[in-house]
């Protein structure tokens, strides 16, 4: 691990010792009188090497790390596992991400984690990536002008102080489309310690692997009898990125993102039971009350398009299944960069990040990918999963192209599902409501609209 390169700290775990904890928790379930914490059972033996890991999950820990890029988060440690709860720090509240970036740092970070990349392709790779930060700086004042006059337009009842505050950073936002992911970033992550052990032994990328080395480093160095769940003999060998469906076509601008309903499932078994107001909001408690479970045999499966950039505010969704994601030839010119006359750049940016594809490993090509760069795969969630979704993700908070990928899913379900109204389901707070719950970062969409179509309008900003 280089430190210089990313900073892996502990910042918390059990305030009981692992080993106590785990053997306690076995104790429960295999003796009739209450366990005596410090009582000790043969982890390795009757546990871990059985595969009772339950007992495990008791134990969590909570990490810091800074420095790893955008892309190698989105693409290791949100793509596959469920199983953690993770902080991120964003791009559009954050001034400083693609303002003055240490090129120096970036070069590092790839000469350290892919040293087989030869000098003249890693000055290709630095000039792709200032060409992108070129791109997003030139252009950030225009695009912050034309924000505010989408802002005005979309949200009437917006203020003013309101479309100063978010206008530069929608334009951050959307501009960032030429961005590469292999930007440096940090995030609180939680997991607990059988998820640790079944990501240092599957984890896939080098810059991943070492990480992962570093978080279970910091936690043997404090409970060294646990060294036997971390067998490096036992350790995931490939090293491959997202897959790319590469032709030798041009590739194509989708100016909005896509979603195809493949199947809504037959709810003949169980009834449909439509959620109270209440247990929406603030708090979601659709998973957690009986009379909701037989909503989650009703399900929906989709495929969608959308960007790098999308994918990772869609990962957040862990009650959502996701197949496998694959690099499809388009890039994603959000409404700023087309309002804007960027198509012929961005279509040229995209060509030269589709021209590392036979130079570099699938794991570089993925985090060289810029945030516009569009992925394909498909979703499945029942329907308690994704009425809390799309309560998130059709307000005027979310970012521009996942509201329109909502917005979208939302209306291909009304074509699909004219029986049950599935569709009348999905909708934020205030359309659930009739008022915004935001407080000071009310949108300033008209509420008076909720009960007509137009309350889903296409959104550009």
């Amino acid at each position: 691990m280089n430190n210089e390169l990313i900073k892996v700290t502990l910042l918390s775990e059990s305030s009981v010792d692992p080993c106590d904890l785990i053997s306690y928790a076995a104790h429960q379930c295999y003796q009739a009188e209450e366990p005596v914490l410090g009582d000790l059972i043969d982890i390795e033996g009757r546990l871990f090497n059985p595969g009772h890991h339950t007992t495990l999950q008791h134990c969590y820990l909570t990490y810091s790390i800074e420095g790893m890029s955008v892309g190698d988060i989105s693409s290791e440690f949100h793509m596959v596992s469920p199983f953690y709860n993770s902080d991120q720090r964003s791009g559009r509240f954050c001034e400083k991400m693609f303002l003055n970036p240490d090129y120096e740092k970036i070069e590092k970070y790839i000469k350290t984690y892919w040293p087989e990349v030869m000098l003249k392709d890693l000055k290709e790779v630095m000039t792709y990536v200032k060409k992108g930060v070129g791109l997003f700086s030139n252009n950030i004042e225009r695009a912050t002008f034309v924000v505010e006059k989408f802002l005005k337009k979309e949200r009437p009842k917006a203020s003013d102080r309101y479309i100063k505050q978010m206008a530069p950073k929608i334009a951050k936002e959307q501009l960032r489309m030429f961005i590469p992911v292999v930007f440096p970033t940090g995030f609180t992550f939680t997991i607990n310690l059988s998820t640790l052990v079944s990501m240092y032994l599957s984890v896939l990328s080098p810059v991943a692997k070492n990480v992962l080395d570093e978080m279970c480093k910091k936690f043997l160095a404090k409970h060294p009898k646990l060294n036997f769940m971390f067998n490096p003999k036992k350790r995931n060998t490939e090293c491959p990125g997202l897959r790319f469906f590469y032709n030798s076509n041009e590739p194509t601008l989708l100016f909005e993102p896509e979603l195809e309903i493949i199947n809504i499932s037959n709810n003949n078994l169980v009834k449909l039971v439509v959620p109270d107001k209440k247990d929406l909001f603030p708090v979601n408690l659709l998973p957690f009350k009986k009379k909701y479970m037989d909503n989650n045999f009703i399900t929906i499966t989709s495929k969608v398009k959308l960007s790098l950039s999308a994918m990772g505010q869609d990962q957040r969704h862990r009650t959502i299944q996701r197949s496998e994601a694959a690099f499809i030839q388009s890039f994603y010119c959000a409404p700023v960069l087309r309002e804007l006359g960027l198509e012929e750049e961005a279509q040229k940016f995209f060509l030269n990040w589709s021209s590392f594809y036979s130079c570099f490993s699938q794991d570089l090509l993925t985090i060289l990918a810029p945030y516009g760069a569009m992925v394909s795969y498909f979703k499945k969630g029942d329907l308690n999963a994704i009425i809390h979704e799309q309560g998130k993700r059709t307000c005027f908070s979310a970012q521009e192209e996942v509201y329109n990928l909502a917005r979208i899913f939302r209306e291909e379900v009304k074509k699909k599902d004219e029986k049950r109204d599935l569709f009348e389901l999905f909708g934020p707070a205030c359309f659930k409501l009739g008022k915004c719950v935001e407080g000071d970062r009310y949108c300033g969409r008209n509420l008076s609209h909720f009960q007509f179509l137009d309350f889903f309008p296409i959104r550009k900003v």
